[in-house]
């Protein structure tokens, strides 16, 4: 679950600082910036016009919480996978996280899907007027983080009893050969390539800002109380900005999506070391041995994980493929 500042407010908006800390601390080069899970799921296989994507998301409310307020949803055909985790308290913080997560998955494959070659009519012509090649998957992903926004603060609204309630988001769109990262809050996303594993998202939290600041170390973060609170979340304020980043997505990736229950307790390398050690069993059983390590580890904090799968070669198969199963 995750918690804001204590004055109620999210941070305004600033420049992305992701690109620069990926470039730079992951040897990556960007391009540019710019169902709800509850339980592990393995997807179905869908048509897209997307690379072959197999995933597997995995969620459980830990060992101390009485509810899960993180969300997930995966829509392979759209090349749309997203993770939230809502802040609030009972009810409020599911809600927070399901809005987010619903508002997501309808605006952007819908937006995708009226702009896509295949809607096409027999002639040629786009029935939406509209030319797909100039589509923009990054102005779409913040269109729809305004959108969630807006969702959250409408039903905080006419639901007084939320009020508070807010939540984090990180949404990656695979489309044309390109891995779109969009995030606001803590919840991150990992991107493994060639047995390194590259970290795409910067916090938007009181820790990331002290260790940004050179005011602790890496180490010392860990131990810091109330280092999760966050500047940034959906739902606080009228408007509110999200970073972006875009990357090539390549034969062998493995991309992670996961609440901080998972990287709150589990270093990068610990990540890296349990992705690699079940990659053959597939990404439904790297997410289920992220979130038990997690729990195992002494996590209180709810988990979860959405591992996805590029095709390993070249050409790219017409069909994704997916899946889920329970963790207890």
């Amino acid at each position: 679950m995750a918690s804001i500042r204590s004055d109620g407010r999210a941070a305004g908006p600033v420049a992305s600082p992701v690109e620069s800390l990926a470039a730079g601390r992951c040897a990556l080069v960007p391009i540019g910036t710019a169902s709800i899970g509850r339980a592990p799921v393995d997807g179905s296989r869908a048509a897209g016009a997307v690379s072959s994507l197999a995933f597997g998301g995995c969620s459980d409310a830990g060992p101390v919480r009485p509810h899960n307020e993180d969300c997930w949803r995966a829509l392979p055909e759209a090349g749309l996978f997203v993770v939230a985790d809502g802040m609030g308290g009972y009810r409020a913080g599911e809600v927070a996280a399901e809005l987010a997560v619903e508002t997501a998955c309808g605006l952007v494959p819908a937006e995708l899907a009226g702009r896509d070659p295949a809607n096409r009519d027999p002639m040629g012509q786009d029935p939406m007027g509209q030319d797909p090649m100039g589509q923009d998957p990054s102005a779409t992903l913040s269109r729809a983080f305004a959108a969630c926004n807006q969702a959250i603060i409408q039903w905080t609204a006419e639901n007084p009893d939320c009020l508070g309630m807010g939540t984090t988001l990180v949404a990656c769109l695979v489309r044309d050969g390109v891995l779109h990262v969009a995030h606001v809050g803590d919840s991150r996303a990992y991107l493994l390539r060639a047995g390194e594993l590259h970290r795409l998202t910067r916090d938007h939290s009181i820790g990331q800002a002290l260790h940004d600041s050179g005011a602790v170390t890496e180490a010392q973060l860990r131990q810091l109380p109330g280092r999760g609170i966050l500047t940034r979340a959906l739902g606080v304020e009228e408007s509110v900005a999200c970073d972006q980043v875009a990357y090539a997505w390549e034969p062998g990736d493995r991309l992670l999506l996961c609440s901080d229950g998972v990287n709150d307790v589990l270093s990068d390398e610990t990540v890296a070391s349990l992705l690699a050690a079940a990659d053959a069993a597939g990404p439904l059983a790297q997410a289920q041995a992220l979130v038990a390590a997690a729990i195992q580890a002494g996590g209180c904090d709810n988990v979860t994980a959405l591992v996805v799968h590029a095709a390993d070669h070249h050409p790219h198969p017409p069909f994704g493929a997916g899946a889920s199963d329970a963790v207890h």
